[in-house]
């Protein structure tokens, strides 16, 4: 009984089937999302503050 074959080049092929993914997202994918959570940030500051004075007459100005 004769096997004949060679492991080395299974092994090579099997080498050249992996894949490799880049683990670093790229700059504008962090700056949609930076910009994104920076706006939510400002809108609820904005909502938060009140709009009245504390007698409820006087007009208040939003600060910028």
């Amino acid at each position: 009984m004769s096997v004949q074959g060679s492991w080395r080049n299974t092994m090579e092929t099997m080498q050249t089937k992996l894949v490799t993914r880049n683990s670093v997202p790229e700059p504008s994918s962090l700056l949609l999302l930076g910009s994104g959570l920076a706006g939510l940030g400002l809108w609820r500051r904005v909502r938060r503050q009140p709009r009245f004075s504390v007698t409820g007459q006087d007009w208040k100005e939003p600060e910028a």
